[in-house]
């Protein structure tokens, strides 16, 4: 990490990592303390001493500073030199700093080399590598260094970590699409990039491997692998030629920058909608990608501009919508879809009593900033400016008309990984694992996905109506074989004093994937959903894929509550280029005992 973006980071969550520190830094430096009392003859010891000092006082940045003190201090010949990298290593690692943690652990290996040392500091280094892999998600990696450092004998506090942080690499390797390790061992000496268009360092942080690790052929497919996962290269090659007692490795990839537009189209239960994306890609050199997106529907518009660089993403949106609404004497409402118009438009007479009709209209201003810490965890943050007003009143036409902005945070864990939709892959960029996806599955696998998100209303965001709420989405598959999945998502979320355009209905928000004409409301709602999906066939267009699920959620409102409960099955064709779906879904409702049917080119049924 960049040391700007580095401290942008200490500025943001400096309470969290005081306490991390707190925690963490203790446990896994104190072994290494030399007495508080160090003698002033011994420059080194001193200011060893002073890092521990430091790191008991939360504050990681002066033992940094005391540790590159005593590194350039040092003899090139001094045994402890190897300390002061493990330290520092460890100390990077507590504040979870994986970069540098890297390096400088492989500063220890080298010095250990040099110096001829072995010990547990050199085990801890190993070790220590491991750990930094394995918050990359590089499990296989992970586990090799892990599994060396074990052997050698760390201290006593970093084996029995080493040892869970194996385990636990052992049993997710495979998730970052690993391949069984070939060839012989060598050590990288050199690391050369030939691209003409993207920057050198957008390439490095792709790569598995950095100079001074030891890796075999298994790391260089693997390189190449991540690097086509990008979607933005039509060609790469990873070769290696012998260089001081290692080898370099050179990277050589094809590259370029593109815009292109192309058309969205949804139709199904009220759902119609239709527009143009309009996306460019490593415009200025970083692999950084923008979007306009402009939709239309029968009940409003959405425009929405967004892009990304380099794990930060940010989006603006603007959606309008004008409808009628109608509220159900057993409590149920309209359940409008997407930018469509009431899905019980057409048969609202089948549901039962109709209290109230009224027409509404929405005006929603969303911006947020995305913030990815590593290939699954994430932080968003941002504030909705949006207003809301009805005509036609009736008796039970909702009193919440006016602004409703509010700010809200989310911690996000799992998502799509990095090149899986856009332009990369419409043009054909990464399609050398075109034939792997065609065959069965390498081995089984567990997906997992989560968000937390809380929202605040009040007068700091302009807000008519002071509420709170928080949302909670979690998600677990299992995949094997030909791409047969078994799926579980549950979700749901608790509001205090919400206005009525505000409440959580059953739908999205409490994991429900059918399409149902009605929707119940309420401070309160959860829900589930259970699937299973196969891949009925592909070719070298795309897969068909078909699917079923069974779903239950239930809104809590003034001490009742009610079900919606449904059953669907779905066919659709996804296309490897092109990022939406071609498909068919069909849901059947048991509690309004109705069934709706959703087609599409693109979009979610």
């Amino acid at each position: 990490m960049p040391a700007d973006q580095r401290r942008l980071l200490r500025l943001a969550v400096g309470p969290l990592l005081g306490l991390t520190f707190s925690a963490c830094a203790p446990r896994l430096m104190n072994r290494l303390a030399p007495a508080p009392d160090a003698p002033a003859s011994d420059p080194i010891a001193a200011r060893f001493s002073r890092a521990q000092r430091f790191l008991d006082d939360g504050r990681p940045d002066g033992a940094v500073q005391e540790l590159r003190a005593a590194e350039r201090e040092l003899r090139a010949d001094d045994p402890r030199r190897l300390e002061a990298y493990e330290r520092l290593g460890m100390v990077y690692v507590a504040a979870h700093e994986w970069e540098p943690a890297h390096g400088a652990f492989l500063q220890a290996l080298s010095a250990a080399r040099d110096l001829g040392l072995q010990g547990p500091l050199l085990a801890d280094s190993y070790a220590g590598i491991g750990f930094c892999l394995a918050a990359q998600t590089k499990y296989f990696r992970a586990a090799q260094y892990l599994r060396r450092g074990l052997e050698m004998g760390p201290d006593a506090e970093v084996r029995r970590r080493a040892a869970g942080e194996l385990s636990a690499c052992l049993s997710r390797v495979g998730e970052d699409q690993e391949l069984d390790d070939f060839g012989p061992e060598f050590t990288v000496t050199k690391i050369t990039i030939n691209a003409k268009w993207t920057e050198d360092f957008i390439i490095m942080r792709r790569i598995p491997f950095r100079v001074g690790d030891s890796i075999n052929g298994r790391d260089l497919a693997l390189a190449r692998a991540a690097l086509y996962r990008m979607n933005l290269f039509k060609a790469v090659e990873v070769s290696t030629a012998p260089l001081e007692g290692g080898a370099a490795v050179t990277v050589s990839v094809k590259d370029g920058w593109y815009v292109l537009p192309f058309p969205l189209i949804s139709a199904g239960a009220g759902s119609s909608r239709f527009g143009a994306i309009i996306e460019a890609r490593n415009v200025f050199s970083q692999a950084e990608s923008m979007d306009l997106q402009i939709l239309r529907g029968k009940s409003g518009s959405r425009t929405a501009l967004g892009g990304d660089w380099e794990g930060w993403s940010g989006r603006f949106e603007r959606t309008r919508q004008a409808y009628s609404e109608n509220i159900y004497a057993d409590g149920g409402y309209s359940a409008i879809g997407g930018l469509g118009t009431p899905l019980d438009a057409n048969n609202f007479s089948q549901f039962g009593e109709i209290v109230d009709s009224y027409g509404k209209t929405t005006d929603d201003t969303i911006l947020s900033v995305e913030r990815a810490f590593s290939r699954r965890w994430s932080v968003e943050g941002g504030f909705d400016r949006g207003t809301v007003g009805y005509n036609s009143p009736g008796p039970f036409v909702p009193p919440d008309a006016g602004k409703q902005g509010n700010i809200f945070a989310a911690v996000k864990y799992g998502g799509l990984r990095e090149g899986t939709l856009g332009l990369g892959g419409i043009l054909g960029f990464g399609d050398a694992g075109l034939e792997e996806r065609l065959k069965p599955m390498r081995r089984p696998q567990w997906g997992n996905t989560g968000e937390f998100r809380v929202i605040e209303a009040g007068r700091g965001s302009r807000s008519s109506f002071g509420y709170g709420e928080f949302l909670v989405h979690l998600q677990t598959s299992y995949s094997w074989g030909f791409y047969e999945t078994i799926s579980l998502t549950a979700a749901g979320g608790h509001g205090a004093s919400l206005p009525d355009s505000k409440l959580l209905a059953t739908g999205r928000t409490t994991a429900l994937q059918g399409t149902y004409s009605r929707e119940f409301r309420g401070p309160t709602a959860a829900g589930a959903s259970l699937g299973y999906g196969r891949r009925l066939a592909a070719n070298r267009w795309g897969a068909f894929q078909g699917g079923v699920f069974a779903e239950d959620a239930r809104a809590w409102f003034h001490n009742t509550s009610k079900d919606k409960q449904g059953l669907g099955v779905s066919l659709y064709f996804r296309f490897w280029r092109f990022p939406l779906p071609l498909g068919v879904s069909y849901t059947y409702c048991l509690d309004d005992r109705n069934g709706l049917v959703s087609g599409a080119i693109g979009g979610r049924f």
